[in-house]
């Protein structure tokens, strides 16, 4: 797997979250705020979710057009309009930093935070039930989703959990995976499963069984975020290294 950098032109900072929830933008958060992008990562402009100092930390858009935001020390928003107006989509939560937030095929949302706590919800982020906790000190900060239903589960520090009863029993998943503070998580439209970890990307088109590197073209450094949704097209964020495509 080849990356090369976008052109990255009005983004700046340490860019935490990448967006691309259908809506025809992409989003970026990060240290110097929240930016949009318009034209596939070519331009981009700040930001204002209008709810002070925050950067988004995850979005997607659900099957129904609802849009949901996780936002850093708020928690998760949901938006019926566009993102014009946000209201909180946290029953069932009772967890206060919320690092992540994926779709899987099936329409179901699944969210992961601190101290090795995992949510899911089946009604497009309206109410959420715990799907995991404690099978792992780390904050959970990614999810891959084979394609025989396999749900993998990426940590910081523990590497990769994998379930394949829906959550009932977890094991560990990081043969010839050699850094395991993963720090990002996609699954592209082949199956194929990608981990951004604290030096580089791995990928799996095995549901976890082996890895193998796919940083070509990418420093080394901390893989912050992933995302997918455009067709034909992967996205990763580097720290302090702007966008790369």
């Amino acid at each position: 797997m080849t990356w090369q950098p976008a052109a990255n032109s009005g983004i700046s900072g340490n860019i935490y979250s990448l967006s691309y929830p259908g809506n025809g933008a992409l989003y970026a958060g990060g240290s110097d705020g929240n930016f949009i992008s318009t034209d596939l990562g070519e331009n981009w402009m700040t930001l204002d979710f209008g709810l002070g100092a925050v950067y988004q930390t995850g979005m997607l858009m659900t099957t129904d057009g609802v849009l949901l935001a996780l936002l850093s020390g708020i928690g998760p928003l949901r938006s019926i309009d566009g993102g014009k107006h946000w209201t909180p989509s946290a029953s069932g939560f009772y967890a206060n930093r919320i690092y992540t937030i994926q779709q899987a095929e099936d329409g179901s949302i699944y969210a992961g935070a601190a101290s090795g706590v995992g949510f899911k919800s089946t009604d497009n982020g309206h109410t959420w039930k715990r799907l995991f906790y404690g099978k792992t000190p780390r904050i959970v900060e990614g999810f891959g989703f084979g394609t025989g239903g396999e749900i993998l589960v990426g940590t910081q520090g523990n590497g990769v959990y994998r379930t394949t009863n829906n959550g009932a029993r977890w094991e560990l998943a990081n043969t010839s995976l050699s850094k395991t503070s993963i720090r990002a998580m996609a699954t592209l439209d082949n199956g194929t499963i990608l981990a951004g970890t604290s030096l580089e990307v791995f990928l799996t088109t095995d549901a976890g069984t082996s890895w193998t590197p796919a940083s070509n073209g990418l420093p080394s450094t901390m893989i912050n975020d992933f995302d997918i949704a455009i067709p034909g097209r992967v996205y990763a964020s580097v720290y302090e290294g702007g966008v790369f495509v």
